[in-house]
């Protein structure tokens, strides 16, 4: 991989700064009984080796598998976060927890804004011109000579 990219997102075992509403908040999503009982389900198929069998209904179901199943290992090689200001707000880690798995070095490119906005123009633009000279970067494109067609 030339460039692994990272953008605006938290690490599996970052932790985040949440206030006590936040933490309500969340505890009473948890706390519905479809989430719940879902939640309870995977645990037990995980646990048997039988999560193969599991037919997911939608989108949403299959994000919180996903995200239930997914056991993050250290990266060995180099990366790059792109961090929206907002995000470091939320996070007691001015990597947002990647510095702990990435293990070949870690660039931190901070954006103004939130998430939502580092996506939308105009932002995005310049989202996606420190992307791009990453990407420059890792592949050496930056160093090469234009090329010309035949003649």
């Amino acid at each position: 991989v030339a460039l692994l990219a990272l953008i605006d997102s938290y690490s599996p075992p970052s932790r985040m700064r949440r206030s006590f509403t936040q933490r309500i908040v969340g505890m009473r999503r948890q706390l519905q009984p479809r989430l719940v009982q879902e939640r309870m389900y995977h645990t037990v198929l995980h646990w048997s080796g039988q999560a193969h069998r599991r037919r997911l209904r939608g989108i949403g179901e299959a994000q919180r598998w996903a995200y239930w199943s997914y056991r993050a290992r250290p990266y060995a090689g180099k990366a790059c976060l792109f961090i929206a200001n907002a995000s470091l707000d939320m996070s007691r880690e001015p990597s947002l927890g990647w510095e702990q798995l990435v293990r070949g070095g870690l660039d931190i490119h901070r954006l103004p804004g939130a998430h939502s906005s580092i996506m939308k123009e105009p932002l995005v633009a310049e989202l996606a011109a420190m992307l791009q000279a990453e990407l420059d970067r890792a592949t050496g494109a930056g160093n090469r000579a234009p090329q010309t067609s035949p003649s």
